[in-house]
């Protein structure tokens, strides 16, 4: 299968997916200067079938540069785009091992910080909400209909780092395809409009300035490792409308924040979902908030996640916290749900990492047998008990 590399501007090393990185001096230089007012560029294929430039200009003010600080001192660019009034799409990696993240749109003097809401690797696309509603710039609408093959469209981003907004043309050169980036396989279709570092997050735009996918990365020639010309990768509608759809109503998990002391990057918690259970997704959801409000160190926020039950189960939060300092969940598996009134019950394999102080046995690394009961309180999933099946065991 055609491997992918990412395409985010990062301000420092490269990357070759959805994000990789521009010239030093100049991006440093982007990075440091915030424009008063940003223009936009249009540069459209030769003789395109449909003109698209109108299409273009219009979505263009709802697309915003999104900014990336890491806890290692490193920031990156990507591209973001609103589907509502306070949430924003963008890719997975752009927004992978942030410490902080914003937005900056087109003709504002300051960018808007954003928090992440839910992310789903294995489609390579992120959902982020804005701290203020921004109901002066229309929200793109999806397509009716997927892309197809020869049909013209439009990107627009923030190409190698650059302040400025960049839009492109080109057509869809393939309706349906594959690719595999960092491990993760992900459906969608290919494009060849012009896509440079940064333009990561951007959306793929119809003749009627409608969504039609998320720009991913560019295929990776495999004998030279180098990145191709013309043969990139979009996220198609099916995920990206899934992922509104199912969590566009979600809490933020909170600033990202650094983990304290710790020296690595806040891991992302990946969602495993083995059963087939309509409240499936949900009760994910909830399980992946409380696990990454854990990894980001917002405990406070984890904490909210429990039931008034569990709280007292727990003693007080000062207890509960005790040992969590080095802790971050990798992984969350759900197996099987079973339902009784308002109570869920998930069997589930969480695989945490910590300081060998605080493992079981001093494991470093551990998956622990969890079976989670929720109980719905009206309007959100809370975290009722949580009851170990057997010895947490080292990892392999």
């Amino acid at each position: 299968m055609p491997r992918l590399g990412s395409i985010a501007a990062l301000l420092l090393p490269a990357l070759l997916a959805g994000c990789t990185s521009p010239a030093p001096d100049a991006t440093r230089e982007a990075s440091r200067t915030e424009p008063s007012a940003r223009s936009v560029t249009v540069t459209a294929s030769p003789s395109p079938p449909r003109d698209i430039s109108a299409a273009l200009s219009a979505a263009s003010p709802s697309v915003g540069q999104i900014r990336k600080d890491s806890c290692d001192g490193l920031s990156s660019t990507g591209t973001g785009f609103l589907v509502r009034d306070d949430l924003i799409l963008t890719a997975a990696h752009v927004v992978e091992g942030a410490s902080t993240l914003s937005i900056s749109f087109p003709e504002e003097d300051s960018p808007r910080d954003v928090d992440l809401v839910y992310v789903v690797p294995e489609q390579d696309a992120a959902l982020l909400r804005l701290d203020t509603p921004l109901t002066e710039r229309q929200a793109l609408r999806f397509s009716g209909t997927s892309a197809t093959t020869a049909q013209v469209v439009g990107v627009i981003g923030y190409p190698l780092g650059k302040s400025t907004q960049h839009v492109n043309s080109g057509i869809v050169s393939a309706a349906e395809d594959t690719a595999t980036l960092n491990g993760h396989e992900i459906t969608g279709f290919t494009l060849d409009a012009a896509i440079n570092g940064g333009n990561s997050g951007g959306p793929v735009i119809s003749d009627t300035g409608q969504v039609l996918g998320l720009v991913s990365g560019t295929f990776l020639d495999p004998s030279t490792e180098e990145r191709s010309e013309g043969f990139h990768f979009a996220v198609g509608l099916d995920a990206l409308e899934a992922l509104v759809d199912e969590h566009r109503d979600d809490d933020a998990i909170g600033p990202m924040g650094c983990p304290g002391d710790f020296e690595a990057d806040s891991p992302l918690v990946e969602l495993k979902i083995r059963t087939e259970h309509e409240l499936a997704e949900a009760l994910g959801s909830a399980l992946f908030q409380h696990g990454q409000a854990i990894n980001v160190r917002n405990l406070e926020a984890s904490w909210s996640l429990f039931s008034d039950a569990m709280k007292n189960r727990q003693g007080n939060f000062e207890k509960w916290s005790q040992g969590l300092a080095t802790t971050y969940w990798l992984i969350a598996e759900l197996r099987e749900i079973k339902t009784s009134g308002d109570a869920a019950t998930v069997r589930t394999f969480i695989r945490t990492e910590q300081d060998e102080a605080y493992g079981p046995d001093g494991q470093t690394c551990s998956i622990w047998p969890l079976t989670y009961t929720f109980r719905w309180n009206g309007s959100d999933w809370l975290i009722d008990r949580a009851k170990l099946r057997a010895e947490p065991s080292a990892c392999r």
